[in-house]
């Protein structure tokens, strides 16, 4: 899983990883610590996505994390998506890549 591989990545360069897999999840753990970089997949569990954290992140300069970068990755890479998160996140890797 891919999720897991940049887990055991980042604790392999001392970093402390946590992993949710639906945006509810991550939205309430965002809301109770305090990140230094998000890596976020647009494509989550259960029919939720990524963009749903980005908007819950965005929505409020009172959100401790809302100036946190974003490193979004994605399968697809379409004009529209960038559009829509283009200045919210940092970054975005299409998958796959090695």
């Amino acid at each position: 899983e891919l999720s897991q591989m940049l887990s055991d990545i980042l604790a392999g360069g001392g970093y402390k990883a946590v992993r949710v897999s639906r945006a509810q999840d991550a939205i309430a753990k965002l809301q109770l610590q305090l990140f230094s970089a998000i890596v976020l997949d647009m494509h989550l569990e259960k029919g939720s996505s990524g963009e749903e954290v980005i908007r819950a992140l965005k929505s409020s300069k009172k959100e401790m994390n809302h100036l946190t970068p974003i490193l979004v990755t994605s399968g697809l890479l379409d004009a529209d998506l960038v559009k829509r998160i283009g200045l919210d996140v940092a970054g975005v890797l299409v998958k796959p890549f090695t």
